[in-house]
């Protein structure tokens, strides 16, 4: 049974090349680190014994990914580049280098089996995507098998939605000069909607993730309230 984030200390200075900043009381176990380069920021906030974690990656002020992570157990330094998130559901591998970046590994579950949503297939207007992505999707494999492409680029970031419409699952990539800076497997996706011309909202069962193209392009992952 955990009951605190296993983590050393100096691991994380190590990584992110200065000393946290406590919130509040250094025996609460919640702090901060920072660590920033070449117009991009990434921070974490570890809560040690509520055992979460956000991570936030900006660039050059904005937003270009975040969410709060539960159930976390350890932290390790895989190298002097790049730290390991481990939780019971998901792990986030951090790195700096090549790219800064946060790669967001969902372990398998057996949601789909026992699932609240009894659809056979994510719903979604193609219309909507049209719209947002501002071209037709790439279909891979045929029809039948149900897996689309997307994408949406600027001049330096890109985009990347990966629908597998009867498993259920998308992949979400952010990539900055064809390096990656985000990439995430969402399982147990039930519907995507157009919030507005820029803004696609998609619900999971658990969460709902946020998929902005301006004034950035952005991923915020969130808890589900309804």
């Amino acid at each position: 049974m955990y009951t605190s984030i296993r983590v050393n200390e100096f691991d994380l200075l190590s990584f992110f090349e200065s000393n946290p900043s406590f919130i509040g009381e250094e025996a609460a176990g919640e702090c901060r680190y920072i660590y920033v380069r070449d117009n991009f920021k990434i921070s974490i906030f570890i809560s040690i014994y509520e055992m979460c974690v956000s991570v936030y990656i900006g660039y050059n002020n904005n937003v270009l990914y975040r969410e709060k992570i539960d159930n976390i157990v350890e932290i390790i330094k895989i190298d002097e580049a790049t730290l390991r998130i481990v939780g019971l559901l998901e792990n986030i591998v951090l790195n700096k280098f090549p790219q800064i970046s946060a790669i967001i590994e969902n372990k398998e579950t057996n949601h789909n089996s026992d699932t609240k949503n009894s659809r056979i297939s994510i719903l979604f207007d193609e219309f909507d995507f049209f719209e947002f992505f501002e071209s037709d999707p790439t279909v891979i494999g045929t029809e039948k098998d149900g897996r689309l492409q997307y994408f949406y680029q600027t001049e330096d970031f890109k985009v990347i939605f990966d629908l597998s419409i009867y498993e259920h699952k998308v992949n979400i990539s952010i990539s900055h000069n064809n390096d990656i800076v985000y990439s995430e497997q969402f399982n147990s996706v039930e519907e995507i909607r157009k919030v507005d011309a820029d803004t696609l909202r998609m619900i999971t069962e658990d969460k709902w993730i946020i998929v902005r193209k301006w004034s950035q392009i952005s991923v915020q992952v969130e808890d589900r309230l309804e």
